[in-house]
């Protein structure tokens, strides 16, 4: 039992709540980020928290990161074992093997946090609070009920077949009254480019054999405008069975095709969902002997994405941040919410851990102060940026791809099942 604040200590004890959410002014003036960063890509990936990927690391050039070594099964010391059963699933296993070299050649290049958290409990909330839509009371009572709101009449029809628990994409029910990331970039005319997100809708099909969407709409789906008018049509949506090897192809072709040949300014924003690390059941016949291996996909789709950015003519002016939806799939020392965030740019400092306590709307606030936009709502407004990952004395220097261990993941073998074997 607690006593209750007299009247005149509420307006007091109310200062301190306002100043303890960062609902107030601040008395200290926000650091500076690079006014030369005009480009700002986000790379959103599935499901792993930080100590998966990144416990390995003990230091960085700042001083320590806070991991733990024996947690992270995607790190350096990863040890893998086959679904083969019996004896030889210990003959066919990789021990000591590096399922995400790239992600740790970018935090030793680049910055990257320990102190950096999902809002989400899994995967429909994480990309509404990604997009700057946080989940309001139906979105998140019926995800965390298991999905209540059925879509379909038959309980044989295809696709996903709910509103909310089968995916991740914003309904016009729910959608904020200022909007989403996509309204808010539209309203200040900032131009934008929308690889991967706003398809997982109910209805939506995703199964073998359906590139480059990856997905079939059986109806109509309610897609915002902005996004709708922004958004690849050649590059696929969440589905474990197309490699992240083909949407780092496509996403490279397109830009290629719209910007880098007609000489085309690239649009000032970049969303790209880059979702393999999800993981699936080992499919050896299609490129991924383990599941780590769908890791191991991520991994050098990501290394691929970044080396391609970095050798265009906009690598000076940009920034790239890195990050999951939600924690759902591992196990953090810190907290069960603690995940990956990487900062790569000319202007990133180099291998140094950001220890400032941030999340999704703080991602998004620094995004937003970079692209010169105001806060789209009192969770980004009230958020810590991260702003200490950046420095005034740049780096052109190109991110060079770090391939994988073949045993594990082999790029030329990732296939869709039902694509033509070629090997």
């Amino acid at each position: 039992m607690l006593p209750l604040p007299t009247p005149d200590e509420l307006p007091a004890l109310t200062q301190q709540v306002y100043t303890n959410n960062g609902f107030l002014p601040s008395k200290t003036k926000p650091l500076a980020l690079p006014e030369e960063i005009r480009h700002v890509v986000m790379i959103v990936k599935e499901n792993r928290t930080y100590d998966e990927v990144f416990g390995d690391i003990a230091t960085a050039s700042n001083g320590p990161a806070k991991g733990i070594w024996d947690l992270a099964r995607f790190g350096t010391p990863g040890t893998l074992r086959s679904n083969t059963p019996g004896a030889l699933a210990q003959r066919f296993s990789l021990r000591n093997v590096n399922v995400t070299p790239n992600h740790h050649a970018l935090a030793q290049r680049f910055a990257f946090s320990d102190n950096f958290y999902a809002d989400s409990e899994g995967n429909v909330d994480g990309h509404h609070w990604l997009i700057g839509n946080y989940p309001d009371p139906w979105v998140e009572t019926t995800a965390m009920s298991g999905g209540l709101k059925p879509f379909r009449l038959e309980t044989k029809a295809p696709g996903r077949l709910r509103f909310v628990s089968s995916n991740s994409s914003l309904h016009p029910d729910n959608q904020q009254e200022n909007g989403s990331l996509w309204h808010h970039l539209a309203r200040h005319n900032i131009s934008f480019r929308n690889y991967g997100e706003g398809f997982e809708l109910a209805g939506t099909d995703a199964g073998p054999g359906l590139k480059p969407t990856g997905a079939a709409a059986l109806v109509n789906v309610p897609m915002p405008q902005p996004l709708y008018d922004n958004t690849s049509r050649a590059y696929p949506q969440f589905n474990t069975n197309i490699p992240d090897q083909y949407r780092a192809t496509q996403f490279i072709h397109e830009i290629d095709q719209l910007y880098v040949q007609p000489g085309k300014d690239l649009p000032r924003f970049l969303y790209i969902h880059l979702p393999n690390d999800f993981m699936a059941k080992p499919r050896p016949e299609d490129g991924y002997p383990f599941e780590a291996s769908y890791v191991a996909d991520n991994d050098v789709a990501l290394g691929r994405i970044v080396e391609y950015l970095s050798n265009s003519k906009w690598w000076p002016n940009m920034a790239i941040f890195v990050t999951e939806d939600d924690t759902q799939g591992g196990i953090d020392h810190v907290d069960s919410h603690r995940t990956v965030l990487l900062v790569a740019s000319p202007y990133a400092k180099r291998n140094y851990v950001s220890h400032t306590n941030s999340s999704f709307p703080g991602l998004l606030k620094t995004v937003f102060r970079l692209l010169n936009l105001p806060p789209l709502n009192l969770y980004d407004a009230a958020a810590s940026d991260l702003a200490d990952c950046f420095t005034g004395k740049p780096d052109f220097t190109p991110y060079q791809l770090v391939p994988a261990r073949q045993e594990l993941f082999d790029p030329a073998t990732a296939r869709d099942p039902k694509d033509p074997i070629t090997r």
